[in-house]
């Protein structure tokens, strides 16, 4: 991202390389991720409102799948923003300490997001493994900490304070169907939608690579994800489902 006051850091190490020149095809991907920001907060907001609502939602896995929205709502708030500038103005226009807080949470966030997906892949691990274990052993507690570990890691990392999370009493989970399915889920969903802007980033940061059809793609497909994540939440456990219809009878 090109921040004022000649600064090195960079969001989505953009700041590495000019960002695009603006034509209507990058217009239109600008604008997308405004969409896709609007609808992944709706999304994960309502996941996140169900999962705190909903005391047969507080579970040791469910857990997991609420800091997944949890971290996507930031990745929207923070890093929205300063992309929908970046493309749309060619440069941030907004002042250096806005740049470098949102820059920030959103590179925290992004980070946390891929974190998230592995801790859900340990503990589907587990389960599936040692499933006896697993039930006797991993409590509510253990994966909050857990969480909160890999958020002070990441933000540490990235020199930035950890945010601070309300932690509430620990109820246990167990292994299911619809915990399964929704890992399979959105395991495939984030490594379709991340590889491609992974792959991309590799390709500029070391050959110097610069496509802006190939940018404005893997732009969308990324914030895609955060649309995505939530949808499949919904459709692959059934708790979830219920307990939208119990908030909400005519939605469902």
């Amino acid at each position: 991202m090109n921040c004022p006051n000649n600064t090195t850091s960079g969001f989505d190490n953009s700041s590495r390389i000019p960002a695009p020149q603006l034509n209507p095809f990058i217009l239109a991907t600008t604008w997308f991720t405004v969409i896709a920001c609007a609808l992944s907060l709706l999304g994960n907001g309502l996941v996140l409102f169900l999962f705190v609502r909903t005391r047969a939602l507080r579970t040791s896995f469910n857990i997991y799948i609420a800091n997944v929205a949890a971290a996507e709502i930031i990745y929207g708030i923070c890093g929205i923003p300063v992309q929908f500038a970046n493309q749309y103005y060619n440069y941030w226009p907004y002042g250096f300490g806005w740049c470098s807080f949102l820059e920030g949470g959103a590179t925290v966030a992004g980070a946390s997001i891929r974190q998230a997906h592995m801790l859900m892949t340990l503990n589907r691990m587990w389960a599936i493994l040692q499933p006896h274990s697993y039930n006797q052993q991993h409590t509510w507690k253990m994966a909050l900490f857990f969480i909160l570990l890999t958020w002070g890691l990441v933000a540490g990392a990235n020199k930035v304070s950890p945010l601070q999370v309300a932690s509430r009493k620990r109820s246990r989970g167990r292994t299911g169907n619809g915990s399964n399915r929704v890992f399979v889920y959105v395991s495939i969903a984030v490594t379709l939608c991340w590889s491609s802007t992974s792959a991309f980033w590799i390709l500029a940061d070391h050959t110097g690579y610069w496509d802006e059809t190939y940018y404005g793609l893997q732009t969308c497909i990324t914030y895609a994800n955060s649309v995505l994540n939530p949808v499949l939440c919904f459709v692959a456990m059934e708790k979830y489902r219920l307990a939208l219809k119990k908030c909400y009878p005519a939605s469902v």
